[in-house]
């Protein structure tokens, strides 16, 4: 069954793009509190939060829709749920679904 999973393009495409929007949104986390002792701008601050914001939001979308494909051809091709996968996609997403509400409401206040 693995046989059949390795000529599916989309899962693999997908989870590629959750991993590399993960690391940008890592580095604009990490910008943004570097930018609190490092005294940057307060228009810098918040150009770094909407960024965060928008990349967690593109993150939260495609971890979702990565979990879905999975349990998708779990369920419709049968072949063997990566559980693994499964799980840390949908961590994910309440992560940085809660972070983005942390976000969205530090960019109220500002």
């Amino acid at each position: 069954m693995e046989q059949k999973f390795r000529f599916l393009w989309l899962p693999t495409v997908i989870g590629r793009l959750c991993i590399f929007f993960f690391f940008v949104t890592l580095v604009v986390a990490l910008l943004f509190l570097l930018g609190n002792f490092q005294d940057f701008l307060d228009s810098t601050q918040v150009l770094l939060l909407h960024l965060f914001d928008v990349s967690c939001t593109i993150l939260v979308v495609s971890c979702l829709y990565y979990a879905g494909v999975l349990g998708w051809l779990a369920l419709r091709r049968r072949l063997a749920l990566h559980l693994g996968r499964f799980i840390l996609a949908l961590a994910t997403v309440l992560v940085f679904g809660s972070l983005y509400v942390g976000a969205r409401y530090l960019l109220v206040w500002l």
